[in-house]
Formats: structure tokens, sequence, C-alpha cells
């Protein structure tokens, strides 16, 4: 028995466009690194921080706010901000919206390095489709 091939290259093409979905860089990714000192004590990071690396005193507090998108069925929803080492950046608040927004607040309890990372998803409404995509943010806090 012999099967047509459109079926099969419709498939093909199907998936080749999903894989592309899942491997597309995030556009928060390309934010350039930047390096800054802050004494003051408290310091606020946005979606415009990805990449970025920041210097702060012992004792700082450090906030992290995130924005979400909602477009077209999507809600873009961020993952609560977390520390890679909590004996440094010490999380005391974590928080998200239905809207996709999250936040976070950090302590900078001890000298060290330690990264605040999150994620974002997409969320779709009821008869809608969300690329597969993951968007990562990341802030390198150096506490001195």
């Amino acid at each position: 028995m012999r099967y047509p091939k459109f079926p099969v290259t419709a498939l093909t093409v199907g998936l080749a466009l999903s894989t592309a979905a899942i491997c597309a860089p995030a556009p928060a990714s390309a934010a350039p690194h930047t390096n800054r000192s802050v004494t003051a004590a408290r310091l606020t990071l946005t979606n415009t921080d990805n990449g970025h690396s920041v210097t702060v005193r012992r004792g700082a507090v450090i906030t992290v706010r995130l924005s979400g998108r909602q477009a077209d069925g999507e809600t873009w929803m961020w993952s609560a901000p977390s520390a890679s080492d909590q004996h440094v950046l010490q999380r005391t608040l974590q928080a998200t919206s239905r809207g996709g927004s999250a936040r976070a607040v950090f302590h900078a309890n001890a000298d060290g390095t330690a990264t605040i990372t999150a994620d974002e998803r997409c969320a779709a409404a009821r008869g809608h489709i969300c690329p597969h995509t993951v968007l990562h943010w990341t802030a390198t806090v150096h506490v001195k």
C-alpha cells in the first residue's frame, strides 16, 4: 500500500517550525552586560537589568520586579526570582501575579557573589497555543 508524501512533508515542516520556536534565543538575553556599584541601602532590578552585574554593600536590600506581558491570548508569566546562594542573598519575600509579574526581595547578608534568576513562560488562554519558548532573566550581585 502506498501512502501520499504530502502528510509526511507537512508533519516534517511543522516539527521543524516548533523546534525553531523552542531554540529561539530569548529577546531578554540580548541586554548588554554592565557592571555598576551601588552604595544605596536599597536597589531595584527590573526586566531591563537582565545580564547586568551589580556590587552592593552587606545589609543592602535588593528588590526584583519583573513585568509580565499579555497579548493575543497569551500571558507571559515570570517565575519567582531566586538566588544561587541563600547565604549571600537571603530571599525574604516572593510573589507572582495572574498578570505574569513576579517580585522578590533579597537581603545581602554576607560577602560573596550570588546570581538571581527567573524564567518567563507562556500560558495560553482557552483556544490559544503558546510557543515552547522559555525566557531566562539573570543578574549577578556581588556583596562586599
